[in-house]
């Protein structure tokens, strides 16, 4: 289940990518608070988002695009040792 939808097994990775979660639902999945997000969102920080109206209408997120913001936000151990000159034991 992915944003209060159920997801078929036949083309979940698809409908995966499309599906939209709220910015509650995203706050959550990112474990932040939704006000953090929002201040992500002003200071054009943050995954990509969906406004379907002007104003006061509900921000949306990919689910796909949450989670392809957090693969860009991986740090890998290894390198980053090597790059700041800490030794791994």
């Amino acid at each position: 289940m992915l944003g209060g939808r159920f997801v078929n097994s036949n083309n979940s990775k698809a409908v995966e990518e499309r599906a939209v979660v709220s910015s509650a639902e995203a706050a959550q999945i990112l474990g932040i608070s939704p006000r953090t997000l929002a201040n992500w969102r002003v200071q054009g920080r943050g995954p990509a988002y969906v406004r379907i109206g002007k104003n006061r209408s509900p921000i949306l997120y990919r689910a796909g695009g949450i989670e392809s913001w957090l693969e860009s936000r991986l740090i890998d151990g290894e390198s980053k040792a090597k790059t700041s000159g800490i030794a791994r034991r």
